[in-house]
């Protein structure tokens, strides 16, 4: 009878085991690694680009939404004309203003047959034009600044042209000696007039 020892039973034990064990590892790895390559390689699917055509009909929508604004796409910063004054503007869009402002000088409010009315003035720093208005007073808007005092303003309806349009809006008279441009233009005359593009200027 042939006797085997405790650790020779173990150690074929073990070769037996293992063998299938690390074939088993191997194939894994080799999947694995066959997995890497192939997505390296793998082409874009056709519609990881969007589908065909569907950018240009939203350009199209696009195009067609932008014909119901009067002024189409504007800048930031178009030219403006003002009663009375032979030279033009130009004025600053911002979209982010309420109410547009002009600057103006010797700003005095005053009572005509019971209503509050405001004079002031308004000068081109281009042509050196200056015209003198007396218009009713639309309402005094509070101003807040930081750092500084607060300020009251008055507002009235000027009429300007833009383009083709002639627009009536309200305006905020105030000192704009220290800004670039002495009319700024708000939402509440670019609603509904036209689209905003700030890479541009002097679209229209």
């Amino acid at each position: 009878m042939i006797k085997i020892s405790k650790y020779k039973l173990r150690r074929k034990a073990f070769e037996i085991v293992s063998l299938p064990m690390l074939l088993i590892i191997m194939s894994a790895c080799a999947s694995n690694d066959s997995d890497m390559h192939s997505d390296a390689v793998l082409p874009l699917k056709p519609n990881s680009m969007g589908k065909p055509g569907e950018f240009s009909k939203k350009q199209s929508e696009m195009a067609l939404e932008i014909e119901k604004y009067p002024l189409g796409i504007i800048g930031e910063v178009e030219t403006v004309r003002l009663p009375d004054f032979k030279s033009s503007f130009e004025a600053r869009v911002d979209t982010g203003a309420t109410t547009c402002s002009i600057d103006a000088f010797d700003i005095k409010n005053f009572e005509r047959d019971g209503r509050k009315w405001v004079s002031f003035k308004i000068k081109s720093r281009t042509s050196g034009e200056e015209k003198s208005f007396e218009l009713p007073l639309v309402r005094v808007v509070p101003i807040k600044r930081h750092g500084m005092p607060d300020q009251q303003r008055f507002s009235v309806m000027l009429n300007i042209k833009m383009g083709h349009l002639t627009l009536e809006r309200e305006f905020t008279l105030a000192d704009r000696s220290a800004f670039d441009y002495q009319v700024l233009l708000g939402r509440n005359l670019l609603s509904g007039i036209a689209v905003v593009d700030v890479t541009r200027k002097n679209s229209i």
